[in-house]
């Protein structure tokens, strides 16, 4: 984001409103997870193919993807960095409790 905001920005709102698009950075995601889980095996000694491991990295690659959708189809009007710690917060504590939060909503 801050290094070419400009192309952060393009790509995001592409993301969100171009099904070809979504559906290539869908098949990316696969790549994505596999460095992933292979960062996830590293920290935890468990074997990178393994189905956990699997799971667990395409879920923080997915939950990192939405964070981005979800800033790109509401206008780009919250912070992309607190987005990512609020997906992030989710795989720490599980779901919150009542309703999800709007764009507005603020922890």
């Amino acid at each position: 984001m801050t290094e070419q905001p400009e192309a952060t920005l393009l790509r995001a709102r592409l993301t969100a409103e171009v099904p070809a698009v979504r559906s290539r950075m869908l098949e990316s995601l696969s790549a994505t997870g596999r460095l992933v889980a292979e960062a996830v095996a590293r920290r935890t000694g468990l074997d990178p193919d393994g189905l956990e491991v699997r799971v667990c990295a395409t879920a923080l690659a997915g939950g990192l993807l939405e964070a981005s959708r979800y800033w790109a189809e509401h206008d780009h009007t919250d912070d992309l960095a607190d987005l990512v710690d609020r997906a992030l917060d989710v795989f720490e504590h599980g779901l919150p409790a009542g309703k999800s939060r709007g764009p507005a909503a603020r922890t």
